[in-house]
């Protein structure tokens, strides 16, 4: 949390692992052409620099009540400032996070691993906003405790309302 109360909680890169790998191969390659070529050099640097530095995350502002959720490229945040008392709660839910690249052979490769999330929801939990990605359910839960704290949330599990039109069409 910086002096006037804003908590910056960065959630990663904007990019799949792959992407961000080749954009710091092109940063490179982008330093080391400006020697020969000044113009290209520099596009080639800013697209690298795009790729390998861009991050998401969300920022939190108690003392006036908002958050905004932003994607930071090139330094500069990007993203809208939003109402936090929309948002009373703060659990945490499990999911998968992974991503999908093919060979040229057009063989598929994908990886997964298990995520826990801590997200802000909505009274009824049918918004949600994600505030941080956990490897363990302990670590997961331990932020969610501390962030309740911190902004004055109340700790729920999960559990959306549905209307009874939602219901029926499920069974």
């Amino acid at each position: 949390m910086n002096e006037k109360g804003v908590s910056n909680l960065v959630l990663g890169k904007s990019f799949t692992p792959p992407m961000v790998f080749a954009g710091y191969i092109i940063f490179v390659v982008g330093v080391l052409s400006l020697l020969l070529m000044q113009f290209a050099g520099i596009l080639v640097v800013a697209m690298g620099a795009f790729l390998a530095f861009s991050k998401n995350g969300v920022l939190i502002d108690k003392p006036n009540s908002r958050f905004k959720e932003y994607a930071n490229y090139f330094g500069v945040k990007f993203g809208e400032w939003q109402s936090l008392t929309a948002f009373p709660e703060i659990g945490v839910l499990s999911g998968a996070r992974g991503y999908t690249a093919l060979s040229l052979g057009n063989v598929r490769m994908t990886d997964t691993e298990k995520s826990f999330d801590v997200y802000l929801l909505s009274e009824g939990h049918l918004k949600k906003v994600c505030i941080g990605h956990f490897e363990s359910p302990d670590e997961a839960r331990a932020q969610c405790a501390l962030l309740a704290d911190r902004f004055g949330l109340n700790q729920a599990v999960y559990s959306p309302v549905t209307s009874r039109q939602g219901r029926s069409r499920r069974h």
